[in-house]
């Protein structure tokens, strides 16, 4: 009885054992690449963030140089406005000191009166007008009204027919032509002197005012005679009830 030859296994062929680990090796390295891949899209991640950063910090550097920039600027146009202040105000005492000394001097007295009662003839006699306002001796007041006491007539012999007060848009108007024989002794050769005098009444007052005070004359046209700046003494307007009630009580 013959048997067959057994052939043994080429040395170049894979065993069985060999040929099923292939698909767990496949599997390892396709687990390798995803993880490869995720670490690459963290470090690209990574990477636009410092990206990002960096131009933040570029522009936050840019930003810095533009504002030490514009700080420079500013200091330097403090100090020039605090030298200005510095030289007007030792300009403003340089003038001060000046007008004392001129103030000690006889002449210095004498002028100065003079040439505001010059420039207050000049107006009069541009205006035509011979005016005096009285009362009150200042308009700085301490109560929100008062009363406008003073005369005026023209030089030309004509009428005036009224006389108002005119301070912003409101118009105070006055009681005029009362006798005023003390003025009309001052200038008998105007024929209208002896009843020049006027009583103006104004009331609530701005804390601060221009009064203008203007004439009608006998063609029904206004004139203003001068305008003159005052103040209410603050508090005033609130006082005044409080006073009205006061003058009740004392009344009773």
């Amino acid at each position: 009885m013959s048997y067959p030859d057994i052939v043994p296994p080429a040395s170049g062929s894979a065993s069985p054992s060999e040929t099923d680990s292939l698909p767990s090796q496949y599997s390892r390295a396709d687990g390798d690449r995803e993880d490869i891949e995720e670490q690459l899209a963290a470090s690209r991640k990574r990477i636009s963030e410092l990206e990002q950063k960096a131009q933040t910090a570029a522009s936050a550097e840019e930003t810095a140089r533009f504002l030490r920039s514009e700080l420079a600027h500013v200091r330097r146009e403090l100090d020039w406005a605090r030298n200005e202040m510095d030289r007007l105000r030792k300009e403003s005492d340089r003038r001060k000191i000046t007008l004392r000394e001129a103030e000690r001097t006889l002449q210095f007295r004498w002028t100065l009166p003079a040439f505001f009662f010059k420039r207050r003839k000049a107006a009069q006699a541009e205006s035509g007008f011979e005016f005096q306002l009285e009362q009150p001796k200042s308009l700085n007041l301490a109560d929100d009204s008062t009363t406008l006491v003073g005369w005026c007539f023209t030089k030309s012999g004509e009428f005036i027919q009224g006389i108002r007060a005119v301070i912003g848009d409101t118009k105070y108007e006055g009681a005029y032509g009362r006798k005023r024989f003390d003025v009309r002794a001052v200038f008998p050769a105007y024929p209208n002197s002896d009843r020049c005098g006027f009583e103006i009444e104004v009331k609530k007052l701005p804390s601060r005012f221009s009064l203008t005070l203007e004439v009608l004359d006998d063609r029904n046209q206004w004139h203003s005679l001068q305008t003159y700046q005052g103040r209410v003494a603050a508090g005033a307007q609130r006082a005044e009830p409080a006073l009205k009630a006061l003058r009740g009580v004392w009344q009773r």
